[in-house]
């Protein structure tokens, strides 16, 4: 198959967050993500952090309305301490939860994978559909199947559940 004229190759440059409080986002994703602040972003504060594309912080001409269509997946080896740096939980689903940033934007937490407890902890995009919900899990269907020992059946519209234990 060959490539229209204009596909790639692109690359993801930064995340661009249009915020209330543009300070205080950025000081809750450099703590959540280890990361440093840099004030000197032509738009407003930049968070560095290892492993993760920068993150730019700019005001927001007016204040969040609606569920967001893209949201932030962190693996982390610790979800409540999220909650501790003034995330609020939104919903604790099998094998992640949903939380809102200090400014109410939505992302996802998930512990590692117990098989691989040491692995490096990382933040990425995730798109939702307009109902918010996944087409499938992250890492996928065997990715869910090994971390919950359940497996996954289709549902009408494309989403995804958990069904019976895998045996």
């Amino acid at each position: 198959m060959q490539r229209p004229p204009s596909a790639g190759p692109h690359r993801l440059a930064a995340l661009h967050v249009a915020t209330s409080d543009p300070l205080a986002a950025a000081t809750f994703w450099s703590s959540a993500l280890a990361g440093s602040i840099d004030g000197s972003g032509r738009h407003g504060p930049v968070v560095h952090a290892p492993g993760t594309l920068p993150m730019r912080f700019a005001p927001a001409g007016e204040p969040k309305r609606v569920k967001n269509r893209v949201h932030l997946d962190v693996h982390t080896r610790d979800v409540p301490g999220l909650s501790t740096l003034g995330a609020r939980v939104v919903a604790v689903h099998d094998g992640w939860t949903v939380l809102a940033d200090p400014d109410g934007n939505e992302l996802c937490a998930f512990a590692p994978d117990a098989a691989a407890p040491d692995a490096p902890m990382r933040v990425s995009p995730s798109a939702s559909t307009a109902t918010g919900r996944r087409s499938s899990p992250p890492g996928g269907r065997s990715a869910w199947a090994r971390r919950s020992g359940r497996d996954l059946t289709e549902r009408r519209g494309g989403s995804t559940a958990p069904r019976a234990p895998v045996s």
